[in-house]
């Protein structure tokens, strides 16, 4: 059977429904959708805006290392992206139809900010770098020159499959990069994998090299926190997803507020803890009514928990 997570692939031409890689680089100007299947003879995703459908990504069955495959409207598969396992990292070379090399691009492995660079068919030229924020719902895809956001792929908190909204929030910086959409996508895809992997701890080949990998990877220790909230937490909180979704959201706005005025860098480990204690400082302050204080609180220990599993 084959698995993936999420990906995008899009493609856009007026009037006409075109196949989703073709040499026409730019986006739609609205929201693209990338819906897992919920029952398929493989994992896959539908990439479509409001109006039509853009294509289908499967991951590749009976194949020794990870591939994902991309398909057009038609199901003609035009590109496939190859992966490569390292010690902290993992790289994916992504190809046409003649082994043509489109891009490529290396994701670190961290538990709670999965970073990406996506580089261009030299393999040299950084095109974008993105990072995912705390809670898992969203990377920021970001100019690596200027450091300017250009676009953004979202999903949920809660959620009963993996569906992703992806956004240009800059057209025309986005587009100045000429990106190959399949080198970004392939990145979104593997996130989406390497959850599910971490989730399920199959034994296969892919999983395995993960699993290497993340023996290196640096953790964050989690316990001390856990303790924290596990006094403050009421043990008969019933969750309400569309509660706690608002708010990821509004702690995450919050948050970049903040540090929109606060140019310190510092490494992953401090801004982890930064984001924690970010958290439960708004979860303690007097004037949170108690309901939205149980849900910060059923937010940190959830993902929490799920970082370092």
């Amino acid at each position: 059977m084959r698995r993936f997570f999420p990906l995008i692939m899009c493609a856009f031409a007026i009037g006409t429904i075109q196949p989703i890689y073709a040499d026409d680089n730019t986006l739609p100007h609205e929201p693209m959708y990338i819906k897992q299947h919920w029952i398929s003879a493989t994992t896959g995703y539908d990439v479509e805006t409001k109006t039509q459908k853009l294509g289908t990504l499967y991951r590749r069955f009976l194949s020794l290392l990870l591939r994902y495959d991309f398909y057009d409207p038609f199901e003609n598969k035009i590109a496939t992206a190859k992966s490569k396992f390292f010690s902290l990292s993992a790289h994916f070379d992504i190809v046409d139809n003649n082994e043509q090399l489109l891009g490529s691009a290396d994701e670190s492995l961290f538990a709670f900010f999965p970073t990406f660079t996506v580089y261009a068919a030299d393999n040299i030229t950084k095109l974008a770098s993105a990072k995912m924020n705390f809670w898992g719902t969203t990377f920021y895809v970001y100019d690596p020159v200027t450091d300017k956001e250009m676009a953004q792929l979202y999903r949920p908190f809660f959620r009963l499959k993996n569906d992703w909204t992806f956004e240009v929030t800059d057209q025309t910086l986005f587009d100045s990069k000429n990106i190959d959409k399949r080198v970004l996508l392939t990145i979104i895809a593997f996130q989406g994998d390497r959850e599910y992997w971490e989730s399920q701890r199959h034994s296969n080949y892919a999983n395995s090299s993960l699993a290497a990998s993340k023996k290196t990877a640096k953790t964050f220790n989690t316990q001390p926190t856990l303790a924290i909230i596990a006094k403050q937490l009421k043990p008969d909180f019933k969750a309400d997803p569309a509660a706690l979704n608002a708010m990821s959201e509004k702690i995450e706005q919050a948050y970049l507020e903040q540090m929109q005025a606060n140019t310190t860098t510092s490494n992953r480990e401090e801004q982890v803890q930064t984001y924690i204690n970010f958290s439960l400082q708004l979860a303690n302050d007097p004037s949170l009514g108690e309901q939205d204080k149980q849900n910060i609180l059923y937010l940190l220990k959830t993902r929490l928990q799920n970082a370092n599993n």
